[in-house]
């Protein structure tokens, strides 16, 4: 059987198929988020290190505080360890940073565009202190994992995160994924 209905997007009339038991047939298209906030968003980055040997477990790996006026997003990153399994934990953080300078990249290459923060990364970043745990991901050794932050963290400005690890011996990478809000 087939019936007829108004979809959301567009306002036009579809068809869809319902089967003798009256189960509606879909089909979904499914991408990965990356994706779709590139296609959304002008101003997406993307924020890395790579192979990080931390010095003590704890210790602060990757800083991101927004300096610019528009609000910006952290909407997923991925991490990697090396060498150790370990407990990689995303935190908003208070204090300045003194680690090295970490240029963000526009996810739209080519673009002019810059994201206006201070991202930078170190192997002790000992200046900052948590000021809450808002996400972590329990790595296996030479694994990649992925966080898809369900909700994304929203960063006014002079707002901070930072990335830390359990394990001293965790060698570690990590990818952030970012977009500016061009309404907020």
């Amino acid at each position: 059987m087939v019936v007829e209905g108004r979809a959301r997007k567009g306002g036009g009339v579809s068809q869809a198929i319902v089967d003798e038991e009256g189960r509606l047939h879909t089909e979904a298209d499914t991408r990965p988020i990356e994706e779709e906030v590139n296609e959304e968003f002008a101003k997406t980055f993307t924020i890395s290190i790579d192979g990080i040997d931390p010095t003590d477990a704890g210790d602060y790996l990757l800083y991101v505080k927004n300096t610019g006026e528009k609000q910006i997003e952290l909407y997923a990153w991925k991490a990697k360890v090396t060498g150790a399994a370990g407990v990689i934990t995303l935190d908003w953080v208070t204090g300045t940073s003194d680690g090295s300078t970490v240029t963000p990249v526009n996810n739209h290459l080519g673009r002019p565009e810059t994201l206006n923060v201070n991202a930078e990364s170190g192997v002790n970043i000992v200046t900052l202190a948590n000021a809450g745990t808002l996400d972590e991901v329990t790595l296996l050794v030479d694994l990649t994992e992925t966080s898809k932050l369900s909700a994304h963290v929203v960063m006014p400005k002079d707002t901070a995160v930072a990335w830390r690890v359990s394990s001293a011996t965790a060698v570690t990478s990590i990818v952030a994924y970012f977009f500016e809000r061009q309404d907020a």
